[in-house]
């Protein structure tokens, strides 16, 4: 989904905006779904590393720091 930087989006996470420029998105590909089937979720960074398990890496893209 290509969309203004300056869009404001709803962290999945939160239920609080921000920017979609600044959010990490969450891609899901659903089993049992048309191939190249997919839904995007929004975030801030610190949500995401909240929610996911610490065994789990992740990027060092992600910046927590982000609001």
């Amino acid at each position: 989904m290509v969309g203004d930087e300056h869009e404001t989006v709803v962290c999945c996470f939160c239920d609080r905006e921000l920017m979609r420029s600044r959010a990490a998105v969450v891609v899901i590909h659903p089993p049992r779904t048309e191939e190249g089937e997919s839904q995007e979720l929004f975030c801030h960074g610190r949500c995401l590393a909240r929610a996911v398990s610490k065994k789990v890496p992740l990027h060092p893209g992600l910046d927590d720091s982000l609001p």
